[in-house]
């Protein structure tokens, strides 16, 4: 009956050792892992009337794929802009008259910020602001403008 005790001991202290490991080495992967994204971006800025829906950590899509994410937002005091920093992939250089919109995944998904690509052949500098950005458009907006046309007939 003891020697069961001990082995059932041995065998949990074991196995927490194992799971501590396992933990601490994922945690070690996800450390490096972010630490090597965040050197290798670049930080570029945009204003919009409106944010509704974008949050910090968004992603920022170009053609559906993933190339940066949304660092921060703030509101400009003097002009009353949402000013969003991103940051992009370096191996991304984007053409000077790229246009950001920050677009919905459904009705109901989270926000995201998709570049169009423009045709300039000079390209967005580090820390540059694009000069196009087109507002989220809300569906409790569109639903109030309709209500009000079917409410004029």
């Amino acid at each position: 009956m003891m020697i069961r005790r001990m082995t059932r001991g041995i065998l949990e202290t074991v196995l927490g050792a194992i799971v501590l490991l396992v933990a601490l080495g994922f945690g070690g992967y996800i450390y490096s892992a972010r630490e090597a994204s965040s050197s290798d971006t670049y930080a570029l800025t945009m204003r919009f009337g409106s944010v509704q829906g974008l949050k910090p950590a968004a992603e920022v899509r170009l053609g559906g794929v993933k190339i940066g994410l949304v660092a921060s937002m703030q509101l400009d005091p003097a002009t009353l802009e949402a000013i969003v920093e991103v940051q992009i992939n370096e191996d991304i250089k984007l053409p000077r008259d790229s246009v950001a919109e920050i677009m919905a995944v459904g009705l109901l998904g989270n926000n995201f910020l998709n570049i169009r690509p423009g045709f300039a052949s000079e390209r967005l500098a580090i820390g540059a602001e694009f000069e196009r950005t087109i507002d989220p458009v809300s569906l409790e907006d569109l639903l109030g403008q309709a209500i009000f046309a079917l409410s004029e007939r």
